[in-house]
């Protein structure tokens, strides 16, 4: 997440503990669907890692697709409901 993002949408500081949950739920997400991007154009057996390799080896550049907000919300979604992430819409104000 950008500091713009955190600063001015979530009206957040470094220091706040959400902020870094939502880092780590933005970097799972990606991951989730670049690794769902590798599996539909190579297969299951493929990982990111494989994939860029395979790039590298003929030359061409690597670039993997980023999550669109509504790709993400459906992943956030699935996460929520397959129990891997816990979700608690209660947050205490300050």
């Amino acid at each position: 997440m950008s500091f713009i993002v955190s600063r001015d949408i979530f009206n957040m500081d470094f220091t706040d503990p959400l902020r870094d949950l939502i880092d780590k739920l933005d970097d799972q997400i990606i991951e989730k669907y670049q690794l769902g991007w590798v599996h539909d154009e190579f297969g299951n057996d493929w990982n990111l890692e494989k994939a860029a390799e395979y790039y590298k080896e003929r030359g061409i550049p690597f670039f993997i697709p980023e999550p669109s907000s509504y790709d993400t919300l459906l992943i956030l979604y699935k996460m929520i409901e397959n129990g891997e992430v816990e979700f608690n819409p209660r947050r205490p104000k300050r």
